[in-house]
């Protein structure tokens, strides 16, 4: 699921977006798909180092 809808936002996007935008359409679309088709959370989330915590949400791919 995390797969078809990362690569389904790219696609919809051509690319521009930043990594916020991604990561707020995985969360809230991979969370609710999961929990319909398999009765079961799934909670994808950004991991990011120290140094980039206050600059990676408006880093553009």
């Amino acid at each position: 699921m995390f797969t078809y809808y990362l690569l389904k936002k790219f696609q919809e996007s051509d690319g521009q977006l930043t990594y916020e935008q991604l990561s707020n359409y995985l969360k809230i679309n991979v969370g609710q798909e999961s929990l319909r088709r398999n009765s079961k959370p799934q909670d994808p989330e950004v991991l990011f180092a120290p140094e980039v915590e206050n600059n990676w949400r408006n880093w553009k791919f």
